[in-house]
């Protein structure tokens, strides 16, 4: 049992590495396309208006990478809270400490099967 306890830890750790890793890779690309872009757009030979026009769209794409991030940070949330609550449901039956979050969400395999039966 403590040996299961222990592969669980570890695996966890590697899981949230890969997270971090990943978000990591994702905003380094964000970042370098907002550079790539800024810098294009201020050394371009154009017009004021077509280079605000730039700036202008720019700054949208900014914004969607963003809104991008941000909707990915809370998948990765809601995917912890998942396995928060599998683990718990695996060791033991722990109700209380979800009170007040939506329990379709929190389902573990162990209640899944007991109401099979």
């Amino acid at each position: 049992m403590i040996f299961d306890y222990f592969e669980a830890k570890r695996i966890e750790r590697e899981r949230q590495a890969r997270r971090e890793a990943a978000t990591n890779v994702v905003a380094g690309i964000a970042v370098g396309a907002v550079i790539g872009a800024a810098l294009g757009i201020l050394f371009a030979p154009q017009s004021g208006a077509e280079t605000r026009s730039d700036i202008a769209e720019a700054a949208k794409e900014a914004l969607e990478t963003a809104k991008e991030s941000v909707k990915n940070a809370a998948d990765v949330a809601k995917d912890k809270v998942r396995e928060v609550c599998q683990y718990t449901c695996d060791i033991g039956n722990l109700d209380d400490i979800f009170e007040g979050i939506d329990e379709d969400d929190l389902i573990c395999d162990a209640e899944e099967e007991s109401d099979a039966e």
